[in-house]
């Protein structure tokens, strides 16, 4: 019998109030009594959780650190990893405040960091998959324990595949992949099972052609990874599972110009957004008997939203800025403050009657509000308001440095919530 059961639940808040952050968010994932003890007298800080969203990580295509898009109530929170032991700064993912780059692991809000030892060859079968993402995999109210997910995506059109394998059902089952544990500091290679249906052939999934990897996320919820491939793949890291998961019906690669998955308010979504404007964003919903739906949460072209309203020289709001996650390469903080700003203020002064460039980006999903964020020729950045069909004006997001660069496309973008019970 656990002793703990017989304290009063006023004794046992008063001792587990004693243990520092990190141990109290284990003492959390106890049982369900210390998690209601623990919320109930609201003994963890939810100022350590990953609960606000401080900004983007940002890479562009010629640029060599990944770009940090914040507001200023979220210094707090900066991305500066000016301490790491390398100048190689590409973010390559992010989950719960923790950054994962090429070899290493990183907290930016406690300065902790770990390198990760050589990624392994690739699993049997897989030895022509030669596109490859990492995904990272971190719940500080579950474990203080993160993990590392090497995805193989298939090739474009397949290129590189012969014939037969083409002709494999996919996704296959077992699944296999290599996964890094913090715990046991070692990749180790996995087999997935596969729950419900395959979804056709190999052959299947190469028409039409989906975006190039570095377009594809993947987003944690729920105690499950959900990779964006030629569909959603549901990863259960825990039972050793997962579910192949059909995109939205109409989402049709050919009409839509990006398209993206991310987390939201809601929990998982799915943005669409053609070359006209329009833009289309769905929920994922559970069903009975493990299955999910694609349900329409907004429907709306860009062009027939009102412009950001006029300047109010009474109202003093701080504009966005963009950084150097590595600023002492370049220059301090104070510097990239100051000369990637509006001088302090929004300037929501667009003419009446815009009409957006050609060239938007959807940056990503506002983890925990309804709201999308975009780029419009990496010039500005702008926040649209799902339910309010209200657009913001962020400010200058385009750094210095990239007009020195002759490809000056944006790579890849992902929302930052720092969190000081990691590693």
């Amino acid at each position: 019998m656990d002793q703990t059961q017989r304290l009063p639940e006023d004794v046992l808040a008063d001792v587990l109030r004693c243990l520092p952050p990190r141990s109290l968010a284990a003492a959390r994932c106890v049982c369900r009594s210390w998690h209601a003890i623990v919320d109930a007298h609201r003994l963890l800080d939810r100022d350590l959780l990953p609960l606000s969203l401080a900004g983007f990580l940002i890479n562009f295509c010629e640029l060599d650190f990944t770009e940090f898009f914040f507001h200023p109530s979220a210094i707090r929170g900066y991305a500066d990893l000016h301490f790491m032991p390398t100048d190689d700064i590409s973010v390559e993912d992010v989950c719960n405040g923790l950054v994962l780059l090429d070899h290493y692991v990183v907290n930016p809000a406690t300065r902790c960091w770990a390198s990760l030892p050589p990624r392994p060859s690739p699993p049997l079968g897989f030895e022509l998959f030669y596109y490859e993402r990492n995904y990272i995999v971190f719940d500080p109210t579950v474990s203080p324990h993160y993990q590392v997910l090497r995805f193989l995506h298939v090739p474009p059109r397949g290129r590189g595949l012969d014939a037969e394998t083409k002709q494999q059902q996919w996704p296959p089952s077992p699944y296999m992949m290599h996964v890094f544990s913090s715990e046991t500091t070692r990749w180790e290679e996995r087999s997935f099972i596969r729950q419900g249906d395959a979804l056709g052939t190999l052959a299947d999934m190469l028409l039409p052609p989906l975006p190039m990897p570095d377009e594809l996320y993947a987003v944690y919820w729920h105690g499950e990874i959900y990779v964006h491939c030629h569909f959603v793949m549901r990863i259960s890291l825990s039972s050793g599972t997962y579910q192949a998961i059909k995109l939205p019906t109409d989402v049709d690669q050919h009409r839509w110009a990006q398209v993206l998955l991310g987390r939201s308010e809601k929990g998982l979504y799915f943005a669409a957004l053609d070359g006209q404007c329009q833009l289309r964003v769905w929920i994922l919903t559970e069903l009975p008997c493990d299955q999910s739906e694609w349900l329409l949460k907004h429907d709306n072209n860009l062009h027939q939203i009102p412009p950001p309203q006029n300047y109010d020289p009474q109202v003093h709001r701080p504009c966005w800025i963009m950084a150097d996650i590595n600023p002492a390469i370049y220059s301090t903080v104070k510097d990239k403050l100051e000369l990637n700003s509006d001088h302090g203020i929004i300037f929501e002064t667009r003419l009446e009657g815009h009409r957006w460039d050609e060239h938007i980006k959807i940056l990503g999903f506002h983890p925990y509000k309804e709201i999308i964020y975009f780029s419009e020729t990496l010039n500005r950045g702008y926040a649209y308001h799902l339910d309010e069909l209200k657009l913001e004006d962020l400010g200058n997001m385009r750094p210095k440095r990239l007009n020195d660069c002759y490809n000056k496309e944006l790579e890849r973008s992902i929302p930052y919530t720092p969190c000081l019970l990691g590693p």
